[in-house]
């Protein structure tokens, strides 16, 4: 299984983007590790104050999304050859308006000039809205997303 960047494979293969947002799927369940130590699977964000570390995601059929530590082929698109490889190294449910400056900067937005927090939203709203468009996960619609902390390990040979 891989993950598809379109519009961010830039940032994410100069080391720029450290995290994803993906939009959470009618069915998508969460599993938690508590603070006491016990483990659940939970709708995610259903209670986004709930105690825990995710530490898994899996769908509506029971097949496994993403999961800490767990390695994923980069993609360009659906069908396309894996480019690189990255693994897992947090997940965090949110809605998507949460957003703030120090999360941008690990969406891979460059910096050019002053920093500006409302630029740099402002550019991550456009990405969003390239690859979303409008419709249920626009940005207006404030869905929630899981937020993906990623490690690349593997580049593309330059040739």
């Amino acid at each position: 299984m891989g993950l598809i960047f379109t519009e961010t494979l830039d940032a994410l293969l100069d080391g720029r983007k450290g995290q994803t947002r993906r939009v959470v799927k009618e069915g998508d369940e969460a599993h938690i590790v508590t603070s006491a130590g016990g483990t659940q699977w939970v709708k995610p964000c259903a209670d986004l104050h709930l105690q825990g570390t995710i530490t898994a995601v899996r769908s509506k059929n029971g097949r496994i999304k993403w999961a800490l530590g767990r390695t994923y082929a980069v993609q360009e698109g659906r069908g396309k050859p894996q480019v690189a490889r990255l693994e897992i190294t947090g997940i965090r449910c949110e809605h998507l308006q949460s957003i703030n400056f120090d999360d941008v900067m690990a969406e891979g937005y460059r910096i050019f000039g002053k920093m500006d927090a409302v630029k740099a939203r402002h550019w991550y709203m456009g990405v969003w809205h390239n690859i979303h468009k409008k419709g249920v996960f626009a940005w207006e619609n404030n869905v929630l997303v899981f937020v993906l902390h990623v490690k690349l390990l593997k580049k593309p040979d330059i040739g």
